[in-house]
């Protein structure tokens, strides 16, 4: 995962994509798992909105980057807790 914040990539000619110059890779923002696993499948790097995650923020204007490495669930990918497969 990326310590960046999707305010701090570069702006595209895309609304949905911004670039980060740290690791030189096209940043995809999702809003749906659909997108998500959509994504994963291509092997590229996202921002996901932290209410997606379903995980506690105070800031839910914060974005989460990083490459999905492959599973479905968005709190997986990110290392969340999934409290819907736990019950």
């Amino acid at each position: 995962m990326c310590n960046k914040t999707w305010d701090e990539l570069t702006l595209t000619a895309s609304p949905l994509i911004k670039f980060c110059g740290t690791c030189n890779h096209d940043v995809f923002l999702c809003s749906t798992e659909n997108e998500v696993e959509e994504a994963s499948k291509l092997k590229r790097c996202i921002a996901i909105d932290n209410n997606l995650q379903q995980a506690p923020s105070d800031d839910v204007s914060m974005k989460t980057l990083g490459i999905p490495s492959g599973r479905k669930s968005i709190n997986e990918i990110f290392g969340f807790s999934d409290k819907k497969s736990e019950k």
